[in-house]
């Protein structure tokens, strides 16, 4: 898939790297958690564009508009700009193209995001939507409004329903509820993965090693979405390798932390980390956050945690 950071970045292309007449099916969203939705929504715009023989693309946004008008009061995101994009690589898209989403982009009239972005950046022959979306200045472009304009333009337009599961509708909401709730394995299930975040390696308080003698790599973690405090098991992705791991997310209240930290043990693991970049899988919730009177009992429920982590693991890794 490619990825194009700009219009110019797509223009050029469209100038030197055809192979042939650049037109596409397209659909447009802020696409945070890449779910089974989404999934589904992408998977309509790969079978329209091989039935017309045009080129698959999907249009984003950075940074999401709500961050953009709600600064640091808007909800973290489910995923980084790096996971998006990468988990839409895998969907069988031909193109990403990511919009600046400014404030030049946001007073945009919808009529010309379509005229400008669509019909002559892009070349839209068929555009898919989902159910709720809208678009352009004061959200004043919708479904009906991309009819006409489509009829205007030269390209149809579809409008896809809600995607349910269970009866349940899949959402950035439910992502959010879950993970509220430590119900990780139906995250896995709307996502079609396990939850995932990457965190740089920093320095922490050293006591795992020190005082308990399990290693952790303290993970930076500002603007990420987390799960609930407590103790998870996790399989770490670092250097090409998946290891198997015990995170502890939460104020370690056997020393009274007063910020949270994500903490994780790499089971059977024993190389430097500091400065590295790793990716943590949440498989299973184990247990809630504890005060222990003292270390020895930290330990010993340390030690339950992982051998309780180990068989979960074992099959996670089959499942990965």
């Amino acid at each position: 898939m490619l990825i194009f950071e700009n219009c110019n970045e797509l223009e050029l292309y469209k100038q030197k790297c055809l192979p042939k007449k650049f037109e596409s099916v397209l659909t447009i969203g802020n696409f945070d958690g890449v779910h089974l939705g989404h999934k589904s929504l992408i998977q309509k715009v790969n079978d329209k564009a091989k039935l017309l023989g045009v080129y698959s693309g999907a249009i984003t946004f950075d940074p999401h508009p709500l961050h953009y008008f709600l600064g640091s009061n808007a909800l973290a995101l489910i995923n980084s700009r790096k996971l998006k994009l990468e988990y839409l690589s895998r969907l069988g898209l031909d193109f990403v193209l990511v919009l600046k989403f400014d404030q030049a982009f946001a007073t945009l009239e919808p009529e010309e995001f379509v005229k400008k972005y669509l019909c002559q950046l892009c070349a839209v022959k068929h555009l898919i939507i989902g159910y709720d979306y809208s678009f352009g200045k004061n959200r004043r472009g919708n479904f009906s409004l991309l009819e006409t304009l489509g009829f205007e333009c030269g390209f149809s337009i579809e409008k896809i329903e809600a995607f349910s599961l269970n009866q349940t509708i899949i959402s950035s909401t439910r992502i959010r509820e879950c993970l509220e709730q430590g119900n990780l394995s139906e995250i896995k299930t709307i996502m079609g993965r396990f939850y995932a975040v990457d965190g740089e390696v920093i320095h922490g308080f050293k006591r795992g090693a020190s005082l308990l003698g399990f290693p952790t790599a303290n993970l930076k973690h500002q603007g990420l979405l987390l799960p609930q405090v407590g103790v998870y098991a996790c399989l770490v992705e670092y250097n090409g390798k998946l290891f198997q791991a015990v995170a502890n997310l939460g104020n370690n209240p056997s020393f009274d932390n007063k910020e949270l930290s994500l903490e994780v043990h790499i089971l059977d693991f024993a190389e430097e980390l500091y400065g590295k970049t790793l990716r943590v899988h949440f498989v299973s919730y184990l247990r809630g956050e504890k005060k222990f009177s003292n270390l020895e009992a930290l330990v010993t429920q340390i030690k339950n945690d992982i051998e309780q982590a180990r068989p979960i693991l074992k099959k996670a890794l089959v499942e990965f």
